[in-house]
């Protein structure tokens, strides 16, 4: 086809006038199509999205205090589908040449614990129990829940091997410890915080120094995934993710493997001022700093 459209382009030369330009297409490359990896679309919501997405008032403004209801699933419960990856296709230049081209992983989904594989489609998870849904890398799990009102001197300190749904605020002087994650909907006023997941806390994390100009503070909030806070001031965050404050971080101490962000959901508000910062691999404020001189020691 190439070699025809070459020859009758070269007849049309012949038969021109001299000086006339002729344009014809001779031979046509493709482009190459890289595939695509599998992907995973979940269907559940998860307690960090309620942190950053407040509800919306009638009048437009948006409340920072009402998160909306934490729900948790039931068993059957559609969690997450992986959508098969795409082989792709190689491309070829105008001399017929092949051109390289990306092919798309296949990978599988995780069947984290508290949940199953539909019987069936192997490409939809489902929960296996009530409970609390996570994300995990490529796939979910539901966690086992304890929910409590409060946490203070009338129920003790909380030791629980599973995720811990707290309503109200956890009072101070007291300790909450899960293997999974803890979802604080109120405030924490110096107190001690641990999970093995993630920490998500509504409304602020609250505590004061042990002693004057030390760095040691009376609140301790200590996440092995990431931690989500609104408001944060004389403590001390360590997670092995990423922190996220969406309004004030003050006067305390940050140690994170992954990176700190101080902002909320439209990059306008978020203040980092004191403390220090020891993050892995990047900081992020709207505004850093304060024109008092207040020293805030940024390590990355």
């Amino acid at each position: 086809m190439q070699k025809q459209r070459a020859l009758s382009l070269l007849n049309l030369a012949k038969q021109a006038e001299p000086g006339t330009k002729i344009k014809k297409v001779v031979a046509l490359g493709r482009k190459p199509e890289d595939g695509q990896d599998s992907r995973f679309e979940r269907f559940v919501a998860t307690p960090t999205e309620r942190l950053l997405k407040p509800k919306e008032t009638d009048d437009g403004r948006v409340d920072m205090r009402d998160l909306g209801s934490l729900d948790t699933v039931e068993p059957n419960t559609e969690l997450m589908r992986r959508h098969p990856h795409t082989l792709g296709r190689a491309g070829k230049n105008v001399c017929g040449e092949e051109l390289p081209y990306k092919q798309g992983r296949d990978i599988d989904i995780v069947v984290g614990e508290g949940t199953k594989l539909s019987a069936k489609d192997a490409n939809l998870l489902l929960a296996d129990r009530t409970g609390l849904p996570l994300e995990i890398e490529h796939g979910m799990k539901v966690d086992d829940v304890l929910s409590l009102k409060n946490v203070d001197v009338s129920n003790g300190h909380v030791d629980f091997a599973g995720s811990v749904l707290i309503s109200g605020n956890v009072g101070e002087g007291m300790k909450v410890n899960a293997s999974g994650d803890v979802h604080i909907n109120g405030f924490a006023e110096s107190a001690d915080i641990s999970a093995g997941g993630d920490v998500v806390i509504g409304k602020g994390v609250i505590g004061h120094r042990l002693a004057e100009g030390a760095s040691n503070y009376s609140c301790t909030v200590t996440a092995a995934g990431a931690l989500h806070a609104t408001f944060v001031q004389y403590s001390h965050l360590k997670a092995g993710k990423d922190v996220t404050v969406t309004s004030q971080l003050l006067h305390s101490k940050v140690e994170c493997d992954g990176k700190l962000l101080v902002s909320d959901a439209s990059g306008l508000r978020g203040t980092l001022v004191g403390g220090s910062v020891n993050a892995g691999s990047g900081i992020t404020a709207v505004v850093l700093g304060a024109t008092a001189g207040t020293a805030t020691d940024l390590r990355i």
